[in-house]
């Protein structure tokens, strides 16, 4: 994973039930070291507990996977 110099993510909107939950997110990243950049949205579902209080299965998407692996797998320029 390349070094970050900054690495945000901004909850946009949550929606929950006795089981599950999805949390929308648009999130941004800088590796100045490697002049990468980043910035998309995506969301993460985490299904939760028979409780509703433990996260036990998460899952994360975003709208380009191929540009995150590049963000994350950056090479020095």
């Amino acid at each position: 994973m390349a070094p970050l110099d900054e690495w945000h993510i901004e909850p946009t909107q949550v929606l929950v039930n006795e089981r599950a939950m999805t949390v929308l997110v648009g999130f941004r990243g800088i590796g100045e070291r490697h002049r990468v950049r980043i910035d998309m949205s995506g969301f993460h579902f985490l299904r939760l507990d028979a409780d509703g209080e433990r996260v036990v299965e998460a899952w994360g998407f975003v709208e380009d996977q191929d540009a995150l692996d590049k963000f994350f797998g950056a090479e020095p320029a």
